[in-house]
């Protein structure tokens, strides 16, 4: 079971202003597991920045629990918050925030200063750092002669300096291009992949789709919350059941449907179509639609290799319908077609 790295709840962050009060956050429910990569979206002015600054304990929610790895933050002093930014925190920005007049390298290595690491293991750790972000080559660089990708990945590689538990990073490839924001959201990610939690606010919809979750804040409270896994049964094909469903659902006068166990059956007035649940043969599966009592004989002899009388509901109304496989769910909208016609005409539609 995945370790919960933070934990929020009923979050609420209001700021007093001249002329009220602004509640930036109204209220924020969310867990937040040891690992993963989670980007938070939203408009301007939903709260995504705030909440950043809560998790990175820069600020103090107005009300509300927040933890960290079970410590709840409203009980640490400044001096115990300012400990765990240093060990814990690593923080990425949009503007790169690289001292000018020092190399990529000892950039990384500044960070590193407050915790008294020896300057050998300081400037060996540098390099590693740069190396994982791909800039091994580019340590001796000014920033001056980096591109923009390359200086948000020394950024990087400084928030990692103190082997941080979690890096929080703000707008990360707002100053890049496409190609760049790409590369630089590659090592987020792998980042992530290596057990390093990655919170990520971004505004850009090609960051955000490689997050393995995505939580979407509106007026200071969470909207929606999405995995990988959720997005990827949003995006599944349909049912066999679910896609019958849908046709019969397409027919004019909508009545009621009703379920008796397996399988479901989908009512449409008086045409109905179910799914095949286990009645299959070779390369074909059954599909049943509605006829009316006296309409099943002139439906099986317009085509008996399609048609045919379910022995085991005798005489209720229902014809079978052999489809080949794969399903052609077009052909399955001629027999939903079918059935409608056998109902509503008493005869079937022609067939070529």
């Amino acid at each position: 079971m995945a370790d919960t790295l933070y934990q929020l709840r009923d979050v609420q962050r209001v700021y007093r202003t001249g002329s009220g009060t602004v509640a930036a956050l109204a209220g924020i429910d969310l867990d937040v597991e040891a690992g993963e990569f989670v980007a938070v979206e939203g408009p301007s002015g939903s709260g995504k920045s705030t909440m950043l600054q809560m998790l990175g304990a820069l600020d103090r929610p107005t009300s509300g629990s927040l933890q960290f790895d079970g410590r709840e933050l409203q009980g640490l002093n400044d001096a115990e918050l300012t400990r765990l930014r240093s060990r814990d925190i690593g923080f990425v920005f949009q503007a790169f925030n690289l001292i000018p007049t020092l190399t990529a390298a000892e950039n990384v290595e500044a960070a590193m200063v407050p915790h008294t690491r020896d300057r050998t293991a300081r400037r060996t750790r540098a390099q590693e750092l740069l190396e994982r972000v791909g800039l091994g080559n580019r340590a001796s660089h000014l920033p001056s002669r980096l591109s923009g990708g390359e200086q948000q990945r020394v950024a990087i590689a400084r928030a990692l300096s103190n082997e941080p538990r979690v890096i929080l990073a703000d707008e990360p490839t707002g100053n890049l291009d496409s190609v760049t924001a790409e590369e630089v959201v590659g090592v987020l990610r792998s980042l992530s992949t290596d057990g390093v939690t990655v919170i990520v606010v971004t505004h850009a919809e090609d960051v955000a789709r490689h997050a393995a979750r995505r939580v979407r804040l509106r007026d200071g409270r969470v909207a929606s919350d999405e995995t990988e896994a959720t997005r990827a049964k949003l995006f599944m094909p349909p049912s066999p059941q679910d896609r019958i469903r849908e046709l019969c659902l397409a027919l004019p006068d909508t009545t009621e449907r009703l379920s008796h166990g397996e399988p479901t059956w989908f009512w449409k007035g008086r045409t109905t179509f179910v799914t095949y649940a286990d009645h299959h043969h070779d390369d074909r599966e059954a599909f049943w639609c509605a006829a009316p009592e006296g309409t099943q004989a002139e439906l099986v002899a317009s085509d008996p290799e399609r048609f045919f009388v379910p022995p085991y509901v005798g005489g209720r109304g229902w014809v079978g319908v052999w489809v080949d496989v794969p399903v052609d769910w077009k052909e399955i909208g001629e027999l939903v077609a079918d059935a409608y016609r056998v109902v509503t005409e008493k005869k079937p539609r022609a067939r070529s």
